[in-house]
């Protein structure tokens, strides 16, 4: 604009400033605030904050901070949203101290934190574990009359459930478990959505409360929504784990008959869970049913294989598996030896183990400690 003769006014650097901001040029950003500057025009909290912003977003988190002290130097005040910015800025970088400092600063200011503000800081504390202090947050959040969004809801179901304190939650809450927050975004008519109920049946089966995990399936399939390879997954291995293969291949067929096809990482747990119960048949079957998908079997698959056929006795079954590895251009690696010598040592085939432990010295696979616990 100076080199045309034009001269700017705030409203127009404020524009510029912004557009630069958004497509991630801050450097021009900077510039051409110390263009208006040099015009003696004054920036406002809102040019700074832009500014902040987007530097906290591109890392530059020294180069903030001098713009934020700049501003505070030309008797600015800040707002809630630099704050929010500076506090995002650090929670990326993991320095939750550092965040915490900007808010008793807003707070020594008499700027008070927003939802967005609370959210951050919660997730920042979920994410270093430190879910008492999320809870205390939200809970403060709430006495200083700051309605809690569907952010905030989906951010502390995460928290209790990945931390497998379902039960201690509640004590702190004063509500029974999780589902009390499930409740609450009920009531305050937030939309719940897969992640959410995801988070949720993810918590219920790590808390081996695997009907309640099947009821809330349901429900989030009575409301429309489409369970996603997630949900099957996370329902799928926690019924494998409690024994209850039957449901758990209900499930399996239920992801056909919805139009959907299942992951690789579904046909595992499945796979894994048959064999675990000695249901070799079916866990062959399975395999096939594999093996005719655009899945390949890897090197996972071949060693659940062949425990269960090596846990049921039919060796030579495994010794064939085994063969096969190799023959479809996978390397065997020390697990799949150490399961088959195993099977061949506890059926007493020394020699048999013996001769796999030569033949995985010349494909150069060395022992482990557990190969020399099986043989000694």
């Amino acid at each position: 604009m100076g080199e045309r003769g034009l001269r700017g006014d705030v409203v127009l650097y404020g524009i510029l400033i912004n557009s630069l901001c958004k497509i991630r040029e801050t450097g021009v950003a900077i510039e051409l605030h110390r263009r208006m500057t040099n015009e003696n025009i004054k920036g406002n909290v809102m040019h700074y904050g832009m500014i902040i912003n987007s530097l906290c977003k591109d890392g530059n988190l020294r180069n903030a901070l001098t713009m934020f002290d700049e501003m505070v130097g030309q008797g600015i005040t800040p707002d809630v949203i630099v704050y929010t910015s500076l506090i995002n800025g650090f929670l990326s970088k993991g320095s939750l101290k550092k965040a915490v400092s900007f808010v008793n600063e807003m707070l020594d200011r008499g700027i008070f934190p927003d939802v967005i503000t609370y959210n951050l800081l919660i997730h920042g504390f979920c994410e270093r574990k430190l879910w008492k202090d999320a809870v205390f947050l939200f809970q403060r959040m709430v006495d200083e009359g700051i309605t809690p969004n569907e952010v905030t809801y989906s951010i502390l179901i995460d928290c209790v459930s990945k931390e497998e304190r379902i039960k201690e939650a509640y004590e702190i809450f004063e509500m029974e478990d999780a589902m009390k927050l499930y409740q609450l975004m009920v009531d305050r008519n937030i939309e719940h959505n897969d992640v959410t109920y995801n988070m949720l049946i993810h918590g219920y089966c790590k808390a081996e409360k695997i009907d309640e995990a099947i009821r809330l399936f349901q429900e989030m399939k009575s409301k429309g929504l489409k369970p996603t390879a997630t949900t099957y997954n996370i329902l799928m291995r926690a019924l494998s784990r409690e024994g209850r293969t039957e449901t758990a291949k209900e499930i399996f067929n239920e992801i056909h008959l919805s139009g959907q096809s299942p992951s690789f990482p579904t046909y595992i747990i499945l796979l894994n869970g048959l064999c675990k119960r000695g249901l070799i048949e079916e866990a062959m079957d399975h395999f096939q049913s594999l093996k005719k998908t655009k899945f390949k079997p890897d090197i996972k698959v071949f060693c659940i294989l062949l425990e269960g056929l090596c846990q049921a006795s039919r060796l030579e079954e495994a010794r064939q598996l085994f063969n096969e590895i190799s023959k479809v251009g996978i390397d065997p690696d020390i697990v799949a030896y150490n399961i088959l010598i195993n099977g061949f040592c506890k059926k007493g085939m020394l020699l048999e183990a013996s001769k796999l432990l030569t033949k995985m010295g010349e494909r150069g696979c060395k022992p482990d400690v557990i190969t020399f616990n099986i043989v000694i």
